[in-house]
């Protein structure tokens, strides 16, 4: 499994980094999992007074959830996957109430494709 989510803090900044190019930074739910996991353990963190995002692509900086996951789970038989798919849409659903209830500043700097969970 590869990580697409690079993170790393500096001068008490938390920089996250989006590095999934090939796909235009699409969501995977481990990519929500690692970022809902990230803006936890920095919400009370006195060492991280804010937290940045950003894209490792000028293409884009999100283009959503990740549109061939949701396909591939929805054509599959039997649909043992299926739960996945609700598992995805819960955890980016309370990731988006996660960061706009962020107790500290969040900039993201959005540049080229920016959709959904952009």
């Amino acid at each position: 499994m590869q990580n697409f989510v690079q993170t790393t803090v500096q001068n008490h900044i938390a920089i996250i980094t989006l590095d999934r190019p090939k796909a235009l930074n699409s969501l995977s739910l481990d990519m929500v999992r690692s970022l809902t996991a990230c803006l936890r353990n920095w919400r009370d963190d006195p060492a991280v007074r804010a937290v940045f995002i950003h894209s490792s692509s000028e293409k884009a900086f999100c283009a959503g959830g990740d549109i061939r996951f949701f396909y591939d789970v929805g054509t599959q038989t039997p649909k043992a996957d299926s739960a996945l798919l609700e598992d995805f849409f819960t955890e980016e659903y309370a990731l988006n109430h996660l960061i706009h209830f962020y107790p500290k500043p969040y900039i993201a700097l959005m540049n080229g494709v920016v959709m959904g969970g952009g």
